[in-house]
């Protein structure tokens, strides 16, 4: 199982992630299962953002009638995993699991 770094901001962080887990994808819907936070909803968009040297998963997803914004990362092998192409697969898992009006990554 990949293990995902998770972030809800674009802010500066030490270490990069603020928590990291588990992502669950079915019928429109995500759950980020970490070993802090659980967070789930409905995936409204699947975009890229670069913060540092990687190029993060930026998904933004409706929970409790609020649109909020989330940012993953592949964090296997510390983190390296990602920049050697995990994230373009863990974006293509997303994209594929939201509905089909949701955009590809840009």
């Amino acid at each position: 199982m990949t293990t995902i770094w998770y972030r809800s901001s674009t802010r500066m962080r030490i270490p990069a992630y603020e928590d990291r887990g588990g992502l669950i994808l079915v019928d429109g819907r995500l759950r980020f299962e970490g070993k802090k936070q659980t967070i789930s909803g409905h995936i409204r968009s699947v975009g890229r953002k670069q913060m540092g040297m990687n190029r993060w998963v930026h998904v933004q997803y409706d929970t409790d009638g609020q649109t909020r914004d989330a940012y993953f990362m592949d964090g296997d092998v510390l983190g390296w995993a990602g920049v050697l192409g995990g994230n373009n697969t863990l974006a293509a898992r997303i994209l594929a699991a939201a509905d089909p009006e949701v955009l590809p990554p840009g």
